[in-house]
């Protein structure tokens, strides 16, 4: 529970097992963390290296200066360490401080949110970047921000939801 925000989520597997992760947490600060992403492939490998990749934000929201940029560094060295599976991780994380209604956010070649303003203008909140772990140099993350404003959404999603929609067509 947030004073002055609403927070819903849900996360679906296609099977038994999966590489998605849909993770909310209060930072020790009193800041939330909120973190979507999937690795590549499907089944028993892709699960459990989302396991390790749930393991590594643990210990990350619990550093008390803990940065968005030094969680996708981390995610990406780790990533790009393991060269023999060739999996990546496509993730989208921010953290809100629900004192400022700052949100700062940053992307690691996931599908853009979509940010809904007070006024119903729609648009879409990312910067082209290549996932975790998928390319041979580091990651160069990118963290941005804004204010969150009475009235405004925002819309996270798995490429599960557009790959859903393109099947049903």
């Amino acid at each position: 529970v947030i004073e002055e925000y609403d927070l819903y989520g849900d996360c679906r597997f296609a099977g038994d097992l999966g590489g998605d992760i849909l993770e909310c947490r209060r930072l020790p600060d009193g800041r939330i963390f909120v973190m979507i992403g999937d690795v590549s492939g499907h089944g028993t490998a892709s699960a459990l290296l989302m396991a390790y990749v749930k393991a590594v934000v643990t210990l990350w929201i619990q550093d008390p200066d803990s940065r968005l940029e030094d969680l996708m560094l981390q995610l990406d060295r780790m990533l790009r360490a393991d060269q023999v599976s060739g999996r990546f991780l496509a993730m989208f994380a921010c953290v809100l401080d629900p004192r400022t209604h700052e949100l700062a956010w940053v992307s690691g070649g996931h599908p853009f949110p979509l940010r809904r303003q007070a006024d119903q203008t729609v648009t879409f909140l990312g910067h082209p970047c290549y996932p975790l772990g998928s390319r041979d140099q580091a990651c160069q993350p990118q963290v941005r921000r804004f204010v969150v404003e009475p009235g405004e959404s925002l819309w996270l999603y798995t490429d599960g939801l557009v790959e859903a929609l393109e099947i049903g067509r």
